[in-house]
């Protein structure tokens, strides 16, 4: 019937959970906006079902046509205030019932071209609706196929955008350890933000995401490029319990190779280009080489994790802690 203020609420419809990333993510854009001296008003709204794979979030689903229902009442609704709408962008929180997916990629590219082609008939904007990606952090799979598939996104596609994976904020897990308390939705819902204001509020228009760029193999030596959106890089184990080597696992075609030590030899200084060397316990003799960081399935509470990050200044306006760009779940084939 109207606009109300984005405000949190426990317990709407079935449902006994409140926050959501959207509304700390929403109001730190209006916050920056009025920083700035920018006249901003912004309207958000969920199109979701939880524990749901694709399949039942795609186009042709209920889930979908709410979406578009939503859109065309807002639509309405906004038209009586002599206002326009323009949809910039979906925050995409998904992926757990999809983790071992091989079409994931594919998904999340026909998902986006689906809404985009949906939103533009509603709003007849011309600009392209964009799909911020989060990384879920609570696979059980050797081979997560869909966080994976979300790095690939957002490397190849202008439309996908990677904001971060959930590692860092693991201690805000509910007791599930899939879903989160209020806190760490908040947290996710700010590095959407830092995202979307790098794509849509300044003329970088990609997300900066702290992953690798090239591997290199010389006998023992594996040698890690690393993009670091705020050198310099570093490891820490302090906010972040150690499991792997800072994370890192390496195999070939024979199989998982122990890495004895990891050292930053350059922390992106002046360049944005960090490196780390990995040194194995024993020089491969197969085929296939890989690198994995923060790659080990959830074993208990023991989640996928790596103490590689940058040092990213921006800190949650909930309680004044550091939002790093923790790197991302990544495979890196040498």
């Amino acid at each position: 019937t109207g606009f109300v203020p984005l405000v949190a609420k426990v317990g709407q419809g079935g449902g006994s959970r409140g926050q959501t990333p959207m509304e700390s993510f929403s109001n730190a854009l209006t916050d920056k906006a009025a920083a700035i001296g920018v006249d901003y008003r912004s309207l958000s709204f969920t199109a979701a079902m939880g524990g749901t794979a694709y399949s039942g979030l795609k186009k042709g689903t209920q889930t979908y046509t709410n979406m578009l229902l939503a859109l065309n009442k807002a639509k309405q609704l906004a038209d009586a205030n002599g206002w326009q709408i323009i949809v910039d962008g979906c925050l995409v929180k998904h992926g757990e019932a999809d983790s071992s997916s091989v079409t994931y990629l594919a998904n999340l590219l026909e998902w986006q071209a689906d809404v985009d082609a949906d939103v533009k008939a509603i709003t007849g904007q011309k600009a392209p609706v964009h799909f911020f990606l989060s990384q879920p952090s609570t696979f059980t799979t050797t081979t997560p196929r869909a966080v994976q598939a979300m790095l690939d996104a957002h490397n190849t596609s202008a439309v996908h955008h990677l904001v971060g994976a959930d590692y860092p904020f693991g201690s805000e897990f509910a007791s599930d350890l899939v879903h989160f308390k209020g806190a760490g939705y908040f947290y996710i819902g700010e590095q959407f933000y830092r995202a979307w204001m790098q794509v849509l509020w300044t003329a970088a228009s990609e997300s900066k995401i702290t992953q690798i760029t090239q591997a290199t193999r010389t006998g023992q030596v594996v040698t890690l490029k690393y993009s670091v959106p705020v050198p310099p890089l570093v490891f820490d184990s302090t906010t972040i319990s150690e499991r792997d080597v800072k994370g890192f696992t390496f195999s070939d075609s024979s199989g998982p190779i122990a890495i004895t030590s990891a050292a930053i030899t350059n922390t992106g200084a002046g360049t944005g280009v960090g490196e780390i060397q990995l040194s194995l316990a024993s020089t491969p003799n197969g085929s296939s080489e890989s690198v994995s960081y923060a790659y080990s399935p959830k074993v208990g509470a023991d989640m996928p994790c790596g103490n590689v990050r940058d040092s990213d200044p921006l800190v949650s306006k909930h309680d004044g802690r550091h939002l790093y760009n923790w790197a991302v779940h990544q495979k890196f084939n040498l």
